[in-house]
Parts: C-alpha cells; sequence; structure tokens
C-alpha cells in the first residue's frame, strides 16, 4: 500500500515538474520587438492611464494599434508577472495574441478604421485564471494530476469575451483544488502581493488580481464562490466583482472534482472580472450579458446588462465618495487606501504604477 502511494505521488511530481519546464520553454522565447514609435510616454499611457473604453476608441481612430497593446501588456507581464516578480502567470499565450492583434489591425485598416460592429473589448489582452478553458490550454485547479490535458473548446465566458473583440494573453495561478484563500501549489508555487513579495496575493483568484494590479492584464476573469475574486481584489489593490450566480455560464469552468463538474449546488461559483477600473469591469459583464450566453446555457437567467442601473450606482458611489464617506462600495475608500499604503514597505509599489 504505502509503495504504491509512494510511487503515485512520485508519477505526480514528474507530471509537476514536465509542466513546469513546458511553462519555463514558452517563457524563454523573445517577445517580438516594440514599435519604435511606442515610447516609454505611451506606454505609460496604455497600461496605467486609459481606460478600455478610451483604448478602443484610440485603436479604432488610429492612435494606437493592438499590436502595440499586446506588446505593453505582455512586457508587463513578463517583467512584473512572472517567476521574478509576483508570479501570477500559468501559462503564456504571447506568440497567439500577437497573430490575433495583427489579424485585428489588419481588419481595421482594411475597413478604413471604422466599423459598425466593434466589440466593446475590441483588442484589448486580458488574462484568464487557470481552471477556465481556454482552448490548447490546460485547466489544472493547481493539481499535477490535471497537467497535459488542454480544453477542446473555449469556456463560454471565453467565447463571448473573444466575440467581444477580447485578446487572451495567458492563463493566472490558483491554489491547489482552488478553495483557499491564498494562491499556492506544487507545480507554480506561490503568487505574491505586488505590494509586498513575503504577503499572500489571497485566492483563490489571486493570480489574476496580482496580475492586473501590475497592469499585467488590463482586465481578468476569475471565479468567486465566497470571495475568491473580491479577496483578493483587495489584498492587491483593484477592483474584483462577483456576479450573481445564475447571471454566468459554468461551461468550459473546470473545478477540483473527479468529472471536473460543479458540485456545490447550494451556495455556487461564478465567473467574475477584475480590473483597475469600475467602468472596466462593467464592461466585462456588458460583454457577457447577451443572447448568446442564455441561449446556449438554459441556467442562466435571461437579463441583459441593466445600463440605467449601473449609471444610477456609480452616481450614488460618486456622491459618497465625494461627500467623504468612508469606504466607498466600488472603490477603495480612504481606509482601503491606508491599507494599501501599509502594505508597501517591503515591496516594488512601483510595479503597479501607483
Amino acid at each position: 500500500m504505502f509503495w504504491w502511494l509512494s510511487t503515485a505521488a512520485e508519477r505526480l511530481q514528474r507530471k509537476a515538474r514536465a509542466k513546469r519546464a513546458e511553462f519555463e520553454a514558452k517563457w524563454a522565447q523573445p517577445l517580438p520587438p516594440v514599435a519604435p514609435e511606442l515610447d516609454a510616454a505611451k506606454e505609460t499611457k496604455i497600461a496605467l492611464e486609459l481606460s478600455i473604453e478610451d483604448l478602443v476608441a484610440l485603436m479604432q481612430d488610429g492612435t494606437f494599434s493592438s499590436h502595440d497593446v499586446v506588446s505593453v501588456l505582455a512586457k508587463r507581464a513578463r517583467e512584473f508577472g512572472g517567476p521574478a516578480g509576483v508570479n501570477a502567470l500559468t501559462d503564456v499565450l504571447f506568440e497567439e495574441a500577437f497573430a490575433e492583434a495583427r489579424r485585428k489591425d489588419r481588419d481595421r485598416q482594411r475597413g478604413g478604421g471604422e466599423s459598425d460592429a466593434v466589440g466593446v473589448l475590441e483588442g484589448i489582452p486580458l488574462s484568464v485564471k487557470d481552471h477556465i478553458d481556454v482552448k490548447g490550454t490546460d485547466s489544472t485547479t493547481g493539481a499535477a494530476c490535471r497537467c497535459f490535458r488542454p480544453a477542446s473548446k473555449d469556456a463560454l465566458v471565453v467565447e463571448l469575451l473573444r466575440d467581444a473583440g477580447a485578446i487572451v494573453l495567458c492563463k493566472t495561478n490558483v491554489p491547489q483544488c482552488l478553495m483557499l484563500p491564498e494562491t499556492s501549489n506544487n507545480i507554480w508555487g506561490v503568487t505574491s502581493s505586488p505590494w509586498n513579495l513575503t504577503r499572500s496575493a489571497g485566492g483563490s483568484s489571486g493570480g489574476e488580481a496580482a496580475l492586473v494590479a501590475v497592469r499585467g492584464s488590463l482586465v481578468g476573469i476569475g471565479t468567486d464562490i465566497g470571495g475568491s475574486c473580491r479577496g483578493p481584489a483587495h489584498f492587491s489593490g483593484c477592483v474584483g466583482f462577483k456576479p450573481t450566480p445564475a447571471r454566468v455560464s459554468g461551461k468550459g469552468i473546470v473545478m477540483p472534482s473527479k468529472t471536473g463538474k460543479m458540485g456545490m449546488q447550494a451556495i455556487k461559483a461564478t465567473a467574475g472580472p477584475l480590473a483597475n477600473r469600475v467602468e472596466d469591469v462593467a464592461l466585462v459583464c456588458q460583454a457577457w450579458w447577451v443572447n448568446k450566453m442564455w441561449a446556449r446555457d438554459p441556467y442562466v437567467v435571461p437579463l441583459p446588462f441593466d445600463h440605467m442601473a449601473y449609471r444610477r450606482g456609480v452616481t450614488k458611489d460618486a456622491q459618497q465618495w465625494e461627500r467623504g464617506g468612508g469606504e466607498s462600495r466600488l472603490g477603495m475608500g480612504e481606509r482601503g487606501g491606508k491599507k494599501k499604503r501599509a502594505y508597501q514597505g517591503g515591496g516594488r509599489s512601483d510595479w503597479a504604477g501607483l
């Protein structure tokens, strides 16, 4: 019996090492050179200053290209999101992302830079949590036994984001079997807070939150059942949102069970976005809450994005912020700001550009 357990453990360790070696081989491949006209000021504007809506508009009018945006985000993901930084990544799709960006740029040029069907995320690179299926990549849930089992198709939430124009840049780290408030496993190791590498990034969407906070991704797709988007967002100082579970499809989201299916029915997990701006999170919800979501998944409530309710909520929050009423419902507030500053002591706050 003990011999069998020892053999099984060694087999899983070999699998984990092989998966890590595969990642390191991808990681060693150089990125395409950044365009000469993309100077430091423009890189800063893309990564730190512009909202997704602004970036989409600037790509449509030719100020930036999709290739420019992918270049900047891939560069930051490599510099700050990798093993020498917060260690947030489990797979990189840089080659595919650059190819998709070039295709979008060609299509835009052929169309004269204008289109009646520009997606709300057109040309925007994003990251996806490890256990959400992206075609051709593993959804390991942080467990070695799930390595080398690539998904045959995208999860529905990823498919809808691609329909809205998004480009998948990478996948991000999770705790083993997901159900922990930190991010660590035997394949990829520990993901750290961008504010202090000796502190945790939280979990289970810790990889997403850390990468978004260092601006290695403009928006990340995590999952949440009891705080797995919201907690890491608080740890890293970004925005995390858990939609009502019946609003978002779980198709293609792998769970740590024998079948990979969702087993928790009383309190359900759901995919949720993370970003550095509330309005960027809202754009993901707009991309999701369309007819295709509930047409493809009958368990999803057919309820479109309510623009008026969203605007009322943002207006109310802004008024609360101006009155100085403590913590904002949609932002961090004064107390959150103090906590964020307290974390900077042992880390490199410049990673997040804050």
